[in-house]
């Protein structure tokens, strides 16, 4: 007897009533604990299949048995029986009709016994596999619904408190500006109130980038739309109104558009250069070139304090600060480059930094060419 391990198959045989091989092979298979269903005509096989599962179906290599397993191909559903042709000659097995069958044997039962036994464990195997790959997706698609609806509400979440924000903050810069105005002002506490304000102002901004770049929507856009762009951004800032003129533009001639979120890009590039401008006193270059025919690199490059070796990956990091004292000489929320990160991941890019302390930094990233064919 073959010992399955307690795996006990089932089979359908499709077999011919007067073939006394075929009776024995039956006889065999039932004694080796198969749980063996014996038909003599195709219908009879379908329709046991269409009550339930079998693990296999065994069909002679003759017309029958190749119009069988071809309508079991098509009209039953996965996980689907092995199906196993018994070839009695040379000619049905260079035969056609044999290419339906996912096993071959010869008219030898103690091979078709000891064969059949290990592909019916790889083939439920296979089966459980495929039944938990299913699974998995199922779950995976739940996950991806779920996280789907909780970006849709931090999204909301993100661009109603900017929205709010807004408003309170505009009337604390007017009420700022008319106080500063003021000659029997104190400076020092004007100048406190202004900084303040410039700092909250810049929080808020930074949310609203949150905001409005977390909806990543690929096309092509100039270079120099995107730089213009984020120059316009820059100005509008009410405390760097006249770093415009500290800006180095630098871009080749005749560069093809990139592919890339329009607002996500400009974004990308306001916040670098404001970056640059913060940490230098120097003039800060914004420059995009040529790699290839495929790609093109953007830089902002400054010559300001720089960042040790142990900053450069943290500094990537949500409300990191490169000066974290106190009494912190520069300004910043620490959400800047980490906004940075997240854009360009988005777009399947990464942000790189080179630096040395004293001497500047740069930071680099690269985009694909739009092609049109």
């Amino acid at each position: 007897m073959i010992d399955n391990n307690g795996f006990h198959p089932d089979i359908i045989f499709l077999t011919q009533a007067t073939n006394s091989w075929e009776q024995g092979l039956s006889s065999r298979l039932s004694e080796c604990g198969y749980k063996l269903e014996t038909v003599h005509h195709p219908q009879q096989a379908l329709s046991l299949l269409g009550e339930r599962h079998y693990d296999a179906v065994l069909a002679p290599a003759d017309a029958s048995g190749a119009a069988l397993f071809k309508d079991i191909r098509s009209s039953v559903s996965r996980p689907s029986p092995l199906l196993a042709m018994i070839i009695r000659s040379e000619t049905e097995l260079s035969d056609t009709r044999t290419s339906v069958a996912d096993l071959l044997f010869p008219p030898n039962t103690t091979l078709i016994l000891n064969q059949l036994s290990l592909f019916l464990r790889q083939h439920k195997e296979n089966a459980d596999l495929r039944g938990q790959i299913t699974r998995l997706e199922m779950q995976l698609e739940e996950q991806r619904r779920a996280k789907d609806a909780v970006n849709v509400l931090k999204n909301a979440i993100v661009r109603n408190v900017s929205h709010e924000l807004k408003t309170p903050l505009l009337q604390v810069k007017s009420a700022v500006a008319l106080i500063i105005e003021d000659e029997h002002v104190d400076e020092k506490l004007a100048s406190y109130a202004m900084n303040a304000t410039a700092r909250l102002e810049a929080l808020v901004q930074n949310i609203t980038m949150l905001g409005s770049s977390l909806d990543i929507h690929l096309e092509p856009i100039m270079a120099r739309e995107a730089i213009e762009s984020a120059l316009r951004k820059l100005r509008r800032s009410w405390h760097l109104q006249n770093a415009g003129e500290r800006i180095i533009v630098e871009l080749e001639s005749s560069m093809p558009p990139v592919v890339a979120d329009k607002n996500g890009l400009s974004t990308v590039l306001q916040l670098l250069l404001d970056n640059a401008l913060k940490f230098s006193e120097d003039k800060v270059t914004i420059r995009a070139r040529r790699l290839d025919n495929d790609h093109i690199q953007f830089e902002v490059e400054d010559k300001g304090i720089g960042i040790a070796k142990d900053q450069l990956e943290v500094i990537f990091e949500l409300f990191y600060q490169v000066d974290g004292s106190s009494t912190r000489r520069y300004g910043g929320t620490g959400i800047g480059l980490a906004l940075v990160k997240l854009i360009l991941e988005a777009h399947g890019t990464p942000i790189r930094v080179e630096s040395k302390e004293k001497q500047g930094s740069k930071f680099w990233f690269i985009l694909p060419v739009y092609h049109l064919i």
